[in-house]
């Protein structure tokens, strides 16, 4: 189940290891209320929760060759799965009739 306020969240994602950091400070719950908005501790709390949803969602990924495993080598998780699609889709291009042409914007 979603948490179910900000709190909580917080301590979901403290408690995953991506904590929200604005300006050297962990973001509070009365960050996120403060009127008028302080977009700095919201943008920070959306950057906290796209690294935990692409950490989950590189889990079952492999490390790439020479990459120190762990939980923060999402990104060189990501740039080896889009060099192996760019080099596969390059293969199937050259595959089907040669390379593409490059056209002058």
């Amino acid at each position: 189940p979603p948490p179910p306020d900000n709190g909580a969240l917080l301590a979901l994602l403290a408690k995953r290891g991506v904590p929200p950091i604005y300006q050297g400070v962990p973001v509070r719950e009365a960050d996120l209320r403060h009127r008028p908005i302080n977009m700095g501790a919201h943008l920070a709390l959306i950057d906290s929760l796209m690294v935990a949803f692409v950490t989950e969602a590189t889990r079952g990924l492999g490390p790439p060759p020479g990459a120190p495993p762990g939980p923060n080598s999402w990104e060189q998780k990501i740039l080896c799965w889009l060099d192996t699609v760019n080099r596969k889709l390059q293969e199937r291009t050259e595959r089907e009739g040669g390379a593409p042409k490059n056209t002058p914007p």
